[in-house]
């Protein structure tokens, strides 16, 4: 579990099939712990926090290098073209885009933002 649950957590009732209850019950006391833990354990274990691959953001970054580094504005923006195909044909979640700020020198800013349909 990513989080320690307590009462302030997300709360959501659920309607049992006739038994359930005992079958989650006597699980629980085979592990050693509350219903409510016993629950969150099994829904923990069939889904999954999603997981960040590190490499995934080295991409990322050498993208970013890669865009910076063009020559010209035109060129960055051939280069952000490239950068989201690829992030896209490879399922990333996400997508590089300028911002309409520049930094003090003058620079166009890069971020990172949620792909359509992600």
């Amino acid at each position: 579990m990513s989080g320690k649950a307590g009462r302030g957590s997300d709360q959501f009732m659920v309607r049992l099939p006739d038994g359930m209850r005992d079958r989650i019950k006597a699980a629980a006391d085979a592990s050693n712990r509350s219903m409510n833990a016993e629950i969150v354990a099994t829904l923990e274990e069939k889904y999954p926090a999603p997981r960040i691959d590190l490499s995934d953001f080295a991409e990322i970054y050498r993208f970013i290098g890669d865009i910076y580094s063009a020559p010209t504005e035109m060129e960055q923006d051939l280069r952000i073209v490239e950068a989201n195909r690829h992030l896209e044909q490879s399922g990333a979640p996400i997508v590089l885009r300028f911002s309409s700020e520049r930094d003090v020198r003058g620079v166009r800013q890069l971020y990172m933002a949620k792909a359509k349909g992600k």
